[in-house]
């Protein structure tokens, strides 16, 4: 599989060669090449590392990591009884201390 660097450089090649462009693709396509030219030093060298799963993994990592975020915003009481969360978290550090 060839790298997103290799198929960017391979894209642009294409681009150049077009000699069938009006003036403001002309200048489209040098914007493109200036982007690419400060950008893509420091834009592939992780890109490249990614790889493809299947859509069932990606799909399993997802609802995992949505399970994970879940358990941190479920737990809205903190916003609709403030005072009953930190006492409850003050008790909990009480009997942590008491350990």
């Amino acid at each position: 599989m060839p790298s997103a660097c290799t198929e960017l450089d391979a894209y642009l090649e294409q681009l150049d060669q077009r000699t069938d462009l009006n003036a403001q693709l002309l200048k489209i396509r040098k914007h493109i090449r200036k982007l690419t030219e400060r950008y893509a030093p420091g834009l592939f060298h992780c890109y490249d590392r990614l790889r493809r799963v299947p859509l069932e993994d990606w799909r399993a990592e997802r609802q995992r990591m949505q399970k994970h975020k879940s358990s941190f915003t479920d737990d809205r009481r903190f916003r609709r009884q403030l005072p009953k969360y930190l006492m409850e978290l003050e008790e909990q550090a009480a009997k942590i201390a008491r350990l």
